[in-house]
C-alpha cells in the first residue's frame, strides 16, 4: 500500500471508531465484526471519493482567454488518480 493509502485507512479507522462508539450509544448494542468492518469500508471508500474529487479541482487548468476554465479529459484524470493512489 501506497502512503497515500495507508493514511486514508488510518483516518477512516479512527473514523470508523467514533462512528460504531456513537452508534453502539444510540442504539445500546455492541457492534459484531461484520458490522465494524461495513463501517470502516464506508469510511475508507468515503475518503477515496473525496480525495478523488478534490484532486479533480486541484487538477483544472485555465489556459482559455479570459480566465475561462478548461478542464482536462477523463483519461487524463484515470491516470492521475491512479498515479496519486498507487495502483496499476
Amino acid at each position: 500500500m501506497t502512503d497515500n493509502i495507508q493514511n486514508l485507512a488510518q483516518v477512516a479507522s479512527h473514523l470508523a471508531i467514533d462512528e460504531i462508539a456513537y452508534l453502539e450509544r444510540i442504539h445500546n448494542r455492541k457492534y459484531d465484526t461484520e458490522e465494524c468492518k461495513n463501517v470502516f469500508n464506508e469510511k475508507f471508500a468515503e475518503l477515496i471519493a473525496r480525495e478523488c474529487a478534490e484532486l479533480c479541482l486541484v487538477h483544472e487548468i485555465s489556459d482559455e482567454p479570459f480566465g475561462t476554465k478548461s478542464y482536462r479529459k477523463g483519461s487524463q484524470f484515470h491516470t492521475i488518480i491512479k498515479n496519486h493512489f498507487g495502483v496499476e
